[in-house]
């Protein structure tokens, strides 16, 4: 009972000084979005940092906010008068591209098999995870596009600004220049799996796969294979 007053505590602490920073990131998984939030953490505060990185030199004890929100979602726990105050940005990613890192990702951290093909990987993601109890999905944000984190329900972005993952260094230095922060572009956490070119990775399968998936994306954003 003490330790859940102490996380409400901290929790609706964490929003006061978000809304007292003037910042927020919405972090879409696999586009750098861990590396932001540390660096965000240590400009602004605990209230932007995480409990669940492999660098225990940045992780926190408590992470107030839990990662991965939606736009839709913080802006319910912030309030609309509190939003529309703050800087708002995120960072998408070529769907192909994000695809392939999160596979690697996993995959390096141990949480898949290691002898688990790309292909194999794919069939299981686009069955239902309490259908097969092989597949190596359970949370939800496996299966968000970008624009599910970011859009409202009319189909419109809620940030201010959408910065890329292909021009990252050039689109946070942008971001960094508009809230006064320092160069946001600084990774502060090792890259994790194989950073080869996506393309190389993909069969004509694959690829198709993963088109039908991400129409959002590559309609919101333009992006090709």
């Amino acid at each position: 009972m003490i330790k859940k007053i102490w996380q409400s505590a901290l929790y609706r602490k964490a929003l006061h000084l978000i809304c007292r920073g003037g910042v927020w990131f919405v972090d879409i998984p696999r586009t750098s979005s861990s590396s932001i939030r540390v660096s965000l953490q240590l400009q602004l505060g605990k209230a932007y940092g995480k409990s669940d990185l492999l660098e225990s030199a940045h992780n926190l004890k408590y992470q107030a906010i839990p990662s991965h929100l939606s736009a839709r979602n913080m802006r319910q726990r912030l309030g609309e008068k509190c939003w529309q105050k703050l800087y708002t940005f995120s960072m998408v990613r070529n769907p192909w591209d994000r695809m392939w890192s999160m596979f690697s990702y996993r995959r390096t951290c141990g949480e898949l098999p290691p002898s688990m093909s790309f292909e194999h990987y794919l069939m299981l993601f686009f069955e239902e995870p309490t259908h097969h109890n092989l597949s190596p999905y359970s949370y939800h944000g496996h299966y968000y596009q970008c624009a599910d984190y970011l859009l409202d329900i009319d189909g419109k972005i809620m940030v201010d600004f959408v910065a890329r993952y292909e021009h990252r260094h050039q689109d946070l230095q942008k971001i960094a220049a508009a809230t006064g922060l320092k160069d946001l572009s600084r990774l502060h956490l090792n890259r994790l799996g194989d950073s080869s070119p996506y393309r190389q990775h993909y069969n004509h399968t694959t690829r198709e796969m993963v088109t039908r998936w991400a129409e959002k994306d590559i309609r919101l954003f333009n992006y090709r294979f």
